[in-house]
């Protein structure tokens, strides 16, 4: 029941290892509450139903997490440690893009004494808010002023013209101020 530990990128591996995985190669501690709420609601409920099954492939032999397997089950506790595996590391590398991007000194040393909690909530909005990549206005300013000159030094007619002008324009590579300026040089 080795792990391939090739397929699973992850930052910290031995870290990870020692804190999750057993010498047996079995969970020694699942996510804890603050650290699966850092995966997105579906994920959350993929590694509960992964936990709730990968338990369910050992003997209730009364420890937590249980370390006895069902013989029959090897198959099913190789794929459900797959699934907890695959998103444990994801909340775990979550946690440490939070602390790393967002935790200020003060919050990394209140975090040794705990309250670690409370920091990964505040702070995984952050994590899912879409980033929106604005074009250099420089780029565009440069795109701008070659497709005017395309404009005017192509042998088309006016109305091929305009309506080029027109859909520079609909596209946003041209301001409405741009679109008239150059339309009323067509025009004369």
């Amino acid at each position: 029941m080795e792990i391939n530990w090739k397929k699973y990128k992850i930052k910290y591996e031995q870290v990870f290892k020692d804190e999750f995985i057993n010498f047996l190669n079995v969970f020694e501690r699942f996510l804890e509450n603050y650290e699966l709420k850092l995966l997105t609601s579906s994920e959350q409920t993929e590694y509960l139903l992964a936990k709730k099954n990968y338990i369910n492939c050992f003997e209730k032999d009364g420890t937590n997490p249980p370390q006895i397997l069902k013989d029959s089950q090897t198959g099913q506790l190789i794929k459900y440690r797959h699934q907890l595996l695959k998103l444990s590391i994801k909340a775990y590398e979550l946690g440490d893009k939070i602390q790393e991007e967002y935790f200020t000194k003060e919050e990394k040393r209140e975090v040794l004494f705990g309250g670690i909690e409370k920091m990964y909530e505040k702070y995984r909005p952050l994590l899912y808010q879409a980033k929106v990549k604005e074009k250099p206005k420089k780029t565009i300013q440069a795109n701008n002023v070659s497709s005017l000159k395309k404009l005017f030094t192509k042998k088309e007619n006016l109305t091929e013209k305009i309506l080029r002008l027109k859909k520079l324009y609909n596209n946003g590579s041209l301001t409405k101020a741009e679109f008239e300026k150059a339309k009323n040089k067509l025009l004369k």
